[in-house]
């Protein structure tokens, strides 16, 4: 699936949560404006943007609003040389894009024309904040503070990673390739804390580098390489199942991962586990190629854990329809439950075509709970349609029209067992 059902799940929650507060406005030190307009105003103030870039989940960026942005010298400072903002990452996403954000709290100094002059990452106490805010801010350069920075802790990876992205903003991408490369092999080690950034971080900046220098795919499909004997000697570990599919999305051969997961098939029952493993990283290729069973057997009750996902997505429609329409929370919810229903589609789809009809049905059943409009018949349709089950999408398309005047279907056993009829 494109997003794994942890995923999904987690959206639920935060959307099921974000019904339940209320909506804050920026707390000092932070203005309130929208980012277009905070670039005008640093161009008439002549001053830098600064954006804190969090995530609600995030606890770094809670203990700098708990400690850091509440200190006053640091206010002073912010007030004096930036226009600061605060922006939920997760909530503006394209210009976390625009501005290279893969993880929290990414603090980035901007020039009133858009064009980043530093970054700082992670928790910084109020002292460290204000000492490497004026260094990456001052004539010294991000790759020469960087630098300073990192002597005498060689073996941080959060300083390390500082000076790789400096080295990469600043064009000198052999350089940073080296520092990538020391974080994707050792940051781990050195800081188990590490482990998301390198999976996402490390490993999509060495990819954007691949992109330039041969060196840095020669040396991603060398550990591909390895890591693909280590499965097959059976020598694996939760890393290195994780890892084996992440590099051949960034080198672009997933279709790898799909032959080593038939592979390990053919190896027999000793390699269960590490198949089933790699299954779910490529369950979305799986489902493209309709091979429904893999798809399925590769996800632990995936019925039961549907209709459960269901279940809770319709708690929080019905939350999110007591609000106006037009509402941030109701917005958001309502793009958690496209996202819920997609998945289950894809689920129904798959028990179907794989021949688990009646868990199938009951997936069904939890889809025309959430919606049960024309659109969701047809949605069901074409999915019965794409399973081969021609039978099921003719019925289902005959069923459109059957909802009640208030908008709900008849009753749920007129509709779902096709399998007795």
């Amino acid at each position: 699936m494109q997003r794994s059902w942890t995923a999904i799940r987690l959206a639920l929650f935060l959307a099921l949560l974000l019904l339940s507060t209320v909506g804050a406005r920026a707390e000092a030190p932070f203005r309130d404006l929208p980012f277009a307009e905070a670039l005008k105003a640093a161009g008439k103030e002549k001053k830098l943007v600064m954006v804190d870039f969090y995530a609600t989940w995030c606890g770094p960026c809670k203990m700098l609003d708990k400690n850091t942005w509440k200190d006053p010298k640091v206010q002073e400072w912010l007030a004096e040389k930036t226009i600061p903002l605060k922006i939920d990452a997760e909530k503006q996403r394209d210009l976390a894009s625009q501005y290279k954000v893969q993880a929290y709290p990414t603090m980035v100094f901007i020039e009133p024309d858009g064009k980043v002059r530093g970054r700082l990452r992670g928790y910084l106490a109020p002292q460290q904040f204000l000492t490497q805010a004026e260094a990456t801010t001052s004539g010294d350069g991000a790759v020469g503070v960087a630098r300073t920075a990192l002597k005498g802790r060689e073996s941080d990876p959060t300083a390390r990673l500082a000076l790789a992205e400096a080295l990469a903003e600043a064009d000198q991408p052999k350089e940073a390739l080296e520092h990538y490369l020391w974080l994707y092999d050792n940051g781990v080690a050195q800081d188990p804390r590490f482990a998301q950034a390198r999976a996402t971080v490390v490993l999509g900046a060495i990819t954007e580098i691949s992109k330039k220098e041969r060196s840095a795919r020669e040396a991603l499909t060398v550990r591909r390489a390895g890591l693909a004997a280590q499965i097959l000697a059976a020598r694996t570990d939760a890393t290195t199942l994780d890892d084996l599919p992440r590099l051949d999305v960034a080198l672009d051969q997933r279709d790898s991962t799909l032959a080593l997961f038939d592979h390990l098939k053919r190896k027999g029952e000793g390699y269960t586990d590490a198949r089933r493993k790699i299954g779910i990283a490529i369950s979305d290729l799986l489902y493209e190629k309709r091979r429904y069973r893999d798809f399925v057997e590769c996800t632990d009750n995936m019925a039961g854990r549907l209709e459960s996902l269901l279940s809770r997505a319709v708690t929080a429609k019905a939350s999110a329809d007591s609000l106006p329409t037009g509402d941030r929370k109701r917005t958001f919810v309502e793009q958690q439950l496209v996202a819920v229903a997609n998945a289950s589609l894809q689920g129904y789809e798959a028990l179907l075509g794989s021949g688990q009809r009646a868990e199938s049905d009951r997936v069904a059943q939890g889809l025309l709970a959430l919606d049960g409009g024309s659109a969701m018949f047809e949605r069901l349709a074409a999915s019965a349609e794409r399973a081969g089950e021609s039978g099921v999408a003719q019925k289902w398309r005959g069923l459109i029209g059957s909802q009640s005047p208030g908008g709900t279907t008849t009753p749920a056993d007129s509709l779902i067992r096709f399998d007795e009829g």
